[in-house]
């Protein structure tokens, strides 16, 4: 699990819209976490919010309205 990994799927989840609409569609956390992860992406949660805010804090902190929007890829 690392930062790496949940940097590349925050990049995936923007570039990739068939690939964000499969994530998205699965709304059962378990099964959602499970699909990352075999798609090859394994990360915590801290992983994931310590890329988005580091992010966030870089660009704007106007951006708080999407980092809600990010955190439900893993819930």
């Amino acid at each position: 699990m690392s930062i790496e990994q949940a940097k590349a799927f925050i990049e995936k989840m923007k570039t990739d819209k068939a690939f964000n609409d499969e994530v998205m569609t699965i709304e059962d956390l378990n099964e959602r976490k499970a699909h990352i992860a075999k798609a090859g992406f394994e990360f915590t949660e801290d992983d994931f919010k310590h890329i988005y805010f580091t992010n966030v804090t870089r660009v704007s902190m106007t951006r708080l309205k999407e980092y809600d929007e990010a955190l439900n890829y893993l819930n």
